[in-house]
């Protein structure tokens, strides 16, 4: 296997073993705040322990798969290194129940070292090579692999002023419209950010230097809260360079919401050779090369793409010409000039607005498949062990917020200081496109999108 995007499925591996992981550590400090605390269940413990280790087997299995990729040696030594980081911290626990059952007990400088192994480990782990403020996250660009949806979204347009190889114009072709190939740009020594490894390693050694502190330091919160709390802070920065490399795959920037209205926007797809992506006609073929050809609708391929792991989100959505207010079903493809039918559609806010809605969904799907929902609510239980306040969620950008400002002032009412559920309720139901129940023919409908 030489496809290191299917080795580090970032929703399939990698993030399975840091949601698993944090979910470890929150239990972990609740058995440690019961009566008998972690020494009283220390088994329990260490079971979750094993299996926070158990969720990292795929990751490093995955680079034994590496026989036929040019670049495996280089990427086995980079793990081999990253593995020695935490090796002390892994036989420290492994070692846990007999050091709390030695007889006579562990001393006060023991116990320091014990807990100062684990320590280590993240240490070595955030500042890996002491070159780069990233430390581990950095990795050669060249050996990664990222997004490319290239050949994923091919469909036959009627093309106007194409010639096919007989001569015949104005005729279909097989067009790509996808996204293409993102990345993110590498540094000057050739370098990128990338989480997929590292990550779960990262809050693993958490795990075990929370776990053995509790059980081994009384009051271990109070005195290792300067190391806690930096921590914390050290997630949300991954966090927020994660965060940093989410982008829309949308055919157009929000800033050209003119273009976005229906006639601009059908008219784009009538072309049959759009100069935006994702975009494309649906149409009925009669087989001629001339005449008989007509476009029923557009369709949108859409979705959000985290450019460091090459993790996406997509959907497609579809409009037929009678969902956004014409009298007409179907429209000629063969003319010279744009139909009637097309520049007479009447202008409603509402289908951009709408299909922002769908977007931002996207965004919020995108944001959970790579994990910094997990992240996020990790750096927020490391600041609450040390009594710090918790921070704003990674959605909230993605919420009720963001909702209002997309939905705009028509849903507002100035004199009540609130908004007016009438008014949701007739923009939802009551403007184009009409897809708000749940009909079997649309992928999904809005009332789909809103359900969190």
């Amino acid at each position: 296997m030489s496809n290191l995007g299917e080795l580090f499925g970032i929703d399939d591996k990698s993030t399975s073993a840091f949601k698993y992981i944090f979910s470890a550590i929150g239990a972990i400090a609740d058995i440690a705040g019961a009566v008998t605390g972690i020494v009283g269940a220390v088994d329990t413990v260490i079971g979750w322990i094993n299996g926070s280790k158990d969720q990292l087997a795929p990751v490093l299995a995955a680079i034994g798969q590496l026989d036929d990729h040019v670049k495996a040696g280089d990427i086995q030594a980079r793990l081999i290194n990253l593995n020695n980081a935490w090796a002390t911290a892994q036989h420290t626990i492994e070692g846990l129940k007999a050091s709390l059952d030695a007889i006579p007990p562990l001393d006060a400088g023991a116990r320091i070292a014990q807990v100062g192994a684990c320590r280590d480990a993240i240490d070595r782990l955030i500042g890996f090579d002491n070159t780069h403020a990233a430390g581990a996250f950095l990795a050669p660009f060249q050996d990664q692999v990222f997004y490319n949806d290239s050949g994923a979204y091919v469909y036959r347009n009627f093309v106007h002023a194409y010639s096919d190889p007989n001569g015949n114009l104005n005729t279909f072709q097989e067009l790509d419209v996808g996204y293409g190939y993102q990345a993110p740009a590498p540094d000057g020594a050739g370098q990128v950010f990338s989480q997929i490894y590292v990550l779960p390693l990262i809050l693993y050694c958490e795990c075990l230097f929370i776990t053995v502190g509790l059980a081994l330091i009384p009051n271990f919160f109070t005195e290792y809260a300067s190391s806690i709390s930096s921590d914390a802070d050290y997630l949300m920065t991954i966090h927020d360079k994660i965060k940093s490399g989410v982008r829309y795959r949308i055919p157009l920037s929000w800033t050209a919401g003119e273009a976005w209205d229906a006639a601009g926007l059908f008219a784009e797809a009538w072309k049959g050779f759009p100069t935006v992506r994702g975009l494309s006609q649906i149409v009925t073929d009669s087989g001629l090369p001339i005449g008989g050809d007509q476009m029923a609708g557009v369709r949108i391929d859409y979705g959000a793409v985290e450019l460091f792991s090459g993790a996406a989100t997509q959907a497609q959505y579809t409009l037929s010409l009678t969902d956004v207010g014409s009298s007409a079903s179907l429209v000629n493809l063969t003319g010279t000039q744009l139909p009637v039918e097309i520049t007479n559609l009447p202008s409603n806010p509402a289908l951009y607005k709408k299909f922002q809605l769908r977007v931002e969904r996207q965004l919020r799907d995108l944001y959970r498949v790579v994990g910094l929902t997990d992240l996020w609510q990790a750096a927020n239980k490391l600041r609450g062990f040390v009594g710090r306040e918790r921070l704003p969620g990674p959605l909230a950008d993605y919420s009720l917020r963001s909702f209002c400002q997309i939905v705009g002032d028509g849903v507002f009412d100035n004199t009540r200081n609130a908004y007016r559920l009438s008014s949701l309720h007739d923009f939802v139901v009551k403007t184009p496109p009409q897809d708000t129940t749940v009909i079997p023919q649309f992928v999904r409908s809005l009332r789909q999108v809103l359900v969190i």
